[in-house]
């Protein structure tokens, strides 16, 4: 596959800083970064997809049906391309990140416009080629990873992450209370979860929120101090199916701090003899939790786990916002493999495992919709008929070959 992107075609191959128009005016962009976004996109051609046809035949069975490309990788018409509406979700995701360079002293306020002038020719361009939206935040992912030193060990959002960790664990007990408190605990578990899944990145500082809601629900023993508003409730459907037999479970973490949350559901479900391996992100990716930084929390932090049982598998998975088969650490495929059910937590996820294909596993589906983008042609496979608007809370269980 040929692809042209912001190659150094754009910006000119000799070390000349060459200017190049944004809508914001017109910026000079420095020829380091010109050869740090061509190398990027290079390995997006050398890398990326050619591990489509390994990841292939790695995960043969996955999806059901001839047309075994999986979904990280297709363009799929009216759902999830590269429009204008993607666009400026993702110029506002890009200005975030840049925000915290900047507050981090990675880079100069005064090159920030540059940056997102050279970051803008991206957008346009993948506008144009109809790129996947998975595969163009692989290619961001590591652009950013490149510009804000990740590679060195640098988490623009470590800082947050561990707040949100810290302070979901600081009332532990008040979520252990309300779930406790009642007679099936795992369907309050479950909504937890699903009231955890507030903590995305491109969204306002919900944590203090959702602190509040946890704590004044720790005594209420059959509803939410503000209750969720269900598009979808297959809760009770799919403990009814979890109750028939032992299930060996692949849990998909989203947000830091949302994951401590998830905790409790997978804990209850050990109690029930089920079988589970964690998956999180393989490397820093906007507020997602990883494996390594989930493991290192629970280390520090054993003696206040409280009910949690950290002696459950995690492994990474994929490196970008959501689930990218494609580039996804051997350990994450390998537990996807294992696994009969998946726990997509998260729009990311459930947009890596969309509901347009048919799968060997049974998957159920945990988020709350944070923008109709996100969640755009659900409506047609949940039988609901219209799409989840922004706030509604989504528990889909999706079951093998439907």
């Amino acid at each position: 596959m040929s692809v042209e992107l912001a190659t150094l075609k754009h910006f000119g191959p000799d070390k000349r800083n060459i200017p190049i128009k944004s809508k914001n005016g017109t910026y000079v962009v420095p020829h380091s970064l010109a050869k740090l976004m061509d190398s990027q996109i290079n390995r997006w051609r050398t890398e990326y997809i050619p591990n489509l046809s390994r990841a292939q035949s790695t995960l043969p069975d996955f999806i059901i049906g001839s047309n075994r490309n999986f979904p990280s990788l297709k363009y799929l018409p009216g759902r999830q391309p590269l429009t204008e509406d993607w666009r400026t979700l993702c110029e506002k995701t890009v200005s975030k990140r840049f925000e915290l360079m900047v507050e981090q002293k990675l880079i100069s306020g005064q090159l920030k416009p540059v940056y997102q002038a050279a970051f803008d020719l991206v957008f346009k361009e993948s506008v144009q080629l109809k790129l996947p939206m998975l595969a163009m935040e692989w290619v961001v992912g590591n652009l950013f990873r490149g510009i804000g030193r990740e590679d060195e060990g640098i988490d623009l959002l470590k800082r947050q992450k561990e707040q949100a960790r810290t302070q979901i664990l600081n009332i532990r007990s008040s979520i252990e209370g309300r779930c406790a408190s009642s007679i099936n605990y795992l369907k309050p578990s479950f909504e937890a979860a699903i009231l955890g899944n507030d903590l995305g990145f491109i969204a306002e500082n919900n944590l203090p929120g959702l602190i509040d809601n946890f704590q004044k629900s720790s005594e209420l023993p059959y509803t939410w101090h503000q209750p969720l508003d269900f598009y979808k409730d297959d809760i009770y459907l799919a403990i009814d199916y979890l109750n028939q037999s032992k299930r060996k479970i692949a849990y998909l973490l989203d947000n830091a701090g949302e994951s401590l949350v998830d905790l409790f559901v997978i804990q209850f479900l050990l109690l029930r003899g089920h079988n589970i391996k964690v998956i999180a992100r393989s490397k820093p990716a906007l507020n997602d939790e990883t494996a390594a930084e989930l493991k290192a929390f629970a280390v520090k932090n054993q003696d206040d786990l409280g009910l949690i049982n950290m002696s459950v598998p995690i492994v990474p998975g994929s490196p970008v916002p959501g689930l990218d088969l494609t580039s996804m650490d051997e350990a994450g495929k390998e537990a996807l493999k294992w696994a009969d059910l998946i726990i997509a937590k998260g729009e990311g996820n459930m947009m890596g495992l969309p509901p347009e294909y048919n799968y060997n596993k049974d998957i159920f589906y945990l988020f709350k919709s944070k923008s109709p983008l996100f969640s755009q042609g659900i409506g047609q496979f949940t039988g609901v008929g219209t799409d989840p608007t922004a706030g509604q809370a989504v528990a889909w269980l999706k079951l093998a070959g439907k």
